[in-house]
């Protein structure tokens, strides 16, 4: 009963918890949310959430009262649960291996083709060190640094000359009240290709 009154409910609520901060994670990538955290798996999640924390209410008169009836029904629920619970990371499973198996460096061309995008929501200090450390980190150290978007010039990467100059253009967000700049504004820099290059490299070991 102490499982499923006070753990089951505590684990689940910190699933939905990790279900919310994942999909913020992934979002503002369309192909990553798609495959890996799509709506309705985020509602799944949620429900079974609502459904442990009632039941957990359930199991606890039920314990009180001592209602034999309360009591059997509370525990067929349960493992019914239990069962959906274990479908449902069978099915995050499945998304994950799915992923892992398209094409490109263990990601889609839509990735390929976006990988300028996907860096600027990535936290610089993930490319200090480890799997995706790349030299010179996140942003480019010879180039210039302004809190106007179009006085910073930075150069195109090779093999994405269809895009221009802006799009590897990236809010420093992660120095914005740093002291950087003399004021509290927005910081504008250029990405490091290095550091694309190495995430697909992390991606593909994975």
């Amino acid at each position: 009963m102490v499982i499923a009154c006070i753990i089951m409910p505590l684990y689940d609520c910190y699933l939905a918890y990790s279900t919310r901060e994942m999909r913020q994670f992934v979002k503002d990538v369309p192909e990553l949310e798609a495959n890996l955290m799509p709506t309705y798996l985020m509602w799944i999640i949620y429900s079974l959430t609502f459904q442990t924390a009632i039941m957990a209410i359930v199991g606890y008169f039920a314990t009180v009262c001592s209602n034999k009836f309360m009591t059997q029904n509370f525990v067929i629920i349960k493992f019914i649960q239990l069962a959906l619970l274990v479908l449902l990371f069978f099915f995050m499973l499945v998304n994950l291996v799915r992923f892992h198996s398209l094409s490109g460096f263990g990601v889609s061309s839509y990735l390929d083709d976006n990988w300028p995008r996907i860096l600027k929501f990535i936290d610089m200090r993930e490319f200090d060190s480890g799997l995706i450390a790349c030299e010179g980190g996140k942003y480019l150290q010879n180039t210039q640094i302004s809190s106007v978007f179009s006085e910073v010039e930075c150069p195109v990467w090779q093999g994405y000359e269809g895009m221009t100059k802006r799009d590897f253009v990236a809010l420093l967000w992660e120095l914005k009240g740093q002291g950087v700049m003399p004021t509290d504004d927005a910081i504008y820099g250029c990405l490091n290709v290095e550091c694309a290059n190495s995430l697909k490299s992390g991606l593909a070991a994975n």
